[in-house]
């Protein structure tokens, strides 16, 4: 029971609840939203000059995390057809393979940061640390957003 409860902890997307602040719940027009926003932000990028370069370097980088990603679902739903199947014996060698790729797009999240750092002038540097924390996960393909039921509840 434990090992299905972790292999579903592993599936199971991440939901971040918004937290109330009294307004509509809307971003503001300015504040960052996606996750390279906030490392713009964070950093202080040069809009002209750093944020193409930023762009280019991460939309490269995602071309090579795309393969990873797959990876990582295809293992994700091996693991959890091997559950459901009860062929637990089954699941170490789809989890080691699946650790293997979760190391893979680690990696190459860390390697997007290092380059990253390559474009950052002196001053921007310290600030690294606060930018950073917005990498985990970057490159990893996001499920689906279901549109969910009508009002009252009704398809």
């Amino acid at each position: 029971m434990f090992r299905k409860l972790l292999i579903l902890a592993l599936c199971t997307p991440v939901a971040l609840a918004a937290q109330a602040s009294g307004s509509s719940g809307a971003p503001e027009p300015s504040a960052p939203t996606t996750p390279f926003e906030h490392i713009v932000d964070k950093l202080g990028l040069d809009v002209k000059t750093q944020v193409p370069e930023a762009e280019k370097l991460f939309n490269a980088q995602a071309r090579l995390g795309a393969s990873i990603g797959v990876e990582m679902v295809n293992l994700r739903k091996k693991m959890l057809d091997l559950e459901f199947a009860e062929k637990t014996a089954d699941v170490a060698p789809v989890l080691e393979s699946y650790t293997a790729a979760a190391a893979k797009m680690t990696g190459l999240e860390a390697d997007t940061f290092v380059k990253l750092m390559a474009i950052l002038k002196p001053n921007q540097q310290g600030k690294v640390a606060k930018a950073f924390p917005y990498m985990a996960g970057f490159f990893k393909p996001q499920p689906p957003r279901g549109r969910g039921p009508r009002r009252g509840g009704v398809e």
